[in-house]
């Protein structure tokens, strides 16, 4: 697991899933799949959003309160 100060619109799914066991669970809570995407490592978490309909302010608030959280 890598070690982030904040997840960021910029980042790909793969370095959001390689910084946090958690990022999975968002992502699947938003109706993301992206473990299994081949896109994972070049799709950024904007663009993702954007694609799904997702607000990506939202998606990113969840993701970095998985940094704050006790398990985080």
């Amino acid at each position: 697991m890598a070690h982030i100060s904040r997840f960021t619109r910029e980042m790909s799914f793969e370095e959001a899933l390689e910084a946090h066991t958690g990022a999975a669970h968002v992502f699947g809570q938003y109706g993301i799949g992206c473990s299994n995407c081949v896109v994972a490592p070049y799709e950024t978490i904007a663009e993702g959003a954007r694609s799904h309909h997702i607000d990506v302010e939202a998606l990113l608030a969840d993701l970095n309160a998985l940094l704050t959280s006790p398990q985080g």
